[in-house]
């Protein structure tokens, strides 16, 4: 089935149902979110509810998008940090699981100075 998507985080605040309300009405059938802090209910540690949310208004939940903020810090040489960044990027995973997410979206950027 082909389905035509729209991301739901629009770059600024706006309430979650409202954002779901436009992305159905202008007719797309799919889209997904954003884990940043910037989305409310992620930052009340309830990014669980989104995917039934989305789902109850009839849309397919084809991905999740997750910060990228501070991702240099997978290449650190600082056990700690490359730690947080991990445990932060299996959580992502793990809600993907959790509710049949088929694909994350993460960027990692090249550190200056590593080389391939």
């Amino acid at each position: 089935m082909n389905r035509f998507g729209m991301f739901s985080w629009f770059g600024y605040p706006m309430p979650f149902d409202d954002r779901l309300e436009l992305i159905k009405g202008a007719g797309f059938s799919a889209t997904g979110f954003w884990l940043g802090r910037e989305e409310e209910l992620v930052s009340k540690g309830k990014a669980d509810l989104l995917p039934g949310l989305i789902r109850s208004r009839g849309l397919f939940l084809d991905y999740v998008h997750a910060p990228d903020i501070g991702c240099n810090d997978v290449w650190s040489g600082s056990a700690s940090k490359r730690g947080e960044w991990m445990h932060s990027y299996r959580s992502y995973v793990d809600l993907c699981k959790r509710h049949s997410i088929p694909f994350l979206v993460m960027h990692l950027r090249k550190h200056r100075g590593v080389s391939h």
